[in-house]
C-alpha cells in the first residue's frame, strides 16, 4: 500500500514516536495539576507558630531551604516577634509563591 523507502519510514517511526511522547507528556502535566493540591496538603499537617518556631522545626517542614529559614530566625532576632503573617513578605527570598506556600505552614500569635 505504502510504498517508502527505508530513510522516509524511520521518518515516519520517528514522528509517530515524538506524537505519543508528546501526547504523554501532556497527560502527565494534566495529572500532576490536578494532584498538586492533595500533595501540597500533605506537606505539613500542624501549623507552626512563627514567633515560637526554631531553626530545625522550621527545616523540617521540607519546603523552606536552609538559607530562608536562617533568615526568618536572624529577622525575628533583629526586629521581634512577628506581629502578622505579612511580615514574611519583609525578608530577603519571600515573595509571590513561596510566600503562598509560607503562610500555608505557619501561624502568628
Amino acid at each position: 500500500m505504502f510504498d517508502l523507502t527505508v530513510e522516509e519510514r524511520k521518518v515516519v517511526l520517528f514522528l509517530v514516536f515524538a506524537a505519543l511522547a508528546g501526547l504523554g507528556v501532556n497527560y502527565l502535566v494534566k495529572i500532576n495539576k490536578r494532584l498538586q493540591p492533595h500533595l501540597e496538603a500533605d506537606l505539613r499537617i500542624a501549623k507552626l507558630n512563627l514567633n515560637q518556631a526554631g531553626l530545625e522545626e522550621i527545616l523540617d517542614t521540607d519546603c523552606v531551604p536552609r538559607k530562608i529559614a536562617g533568615n526568618i530566625i536572624e529577622y525575628r532576632k533583629i526586629n521581634g516577634d512577628f506581629s502578622s503573617i505579612e511580615q514574611l513578605k519583609e525578608i530577603k527570598g519571600i515573595k509571590g509563591k513561596r510566600f503562598s506556600k509560607l503562610e500555608k505552614l505557619f501561624f502568628v500569635e
